[in-house]
């Protein structure tokens, strides 16, 4: 989420954004996550996959904003984001990427965790 969430859409973003509101181009299929076209002004946007901007309850369904989500995820783990400052800083002290640290550290535990609501453990 760290990674993308204030990225910004460039001018073909922009420009396909124009387009369809001169009416040449109607609903943009996309790819992407992280919500660029919506950014660079179109209205119309199917999202492939999805986006990294909104999370969904499994239970009930709910939506949330994903920058509230991440928001409240520190609050009830003050300490997580210095405790992975620490490891990419160790990573770092020992000769490893730091970005590529901090996105392990991120994932930690993650698949395992997955792996078992699937299987309904």
């Amino acid at each position: 989420w760290h990674e993308f969430a204030h990225v910004q859409p460039n001018t073909a973003h922009e420009g396909l954004a124009r387009l369809q509101q001169m009416g040449w181009v109607g609903q943009i299929i996309t790819q992407n996550v992280e919500r660029l076209h919506q950014k660079g002004g179109s209205s119309k946007v199917l999202e492939l996959h999805g986006t990294t901007h909104r999370v969904v309850c499994m239970d009930c369904g709910d939506f949330t904003a994903r920058c509230d989500f991440q928001n409240r995820l520190a609050d009830l783990n003050p300490g997580m984001a210095a405790r992975v400052q620490q490891m990419a800083t160790a990573a770092t002290s020992a000769g490893i990427n730091n970005r590529s640290a901090y996105q392990r550290a991120l994932r930690a535990g993650t698949t395992a965790n997955g792996r078992r609501v699937k299987d309904g453990e």
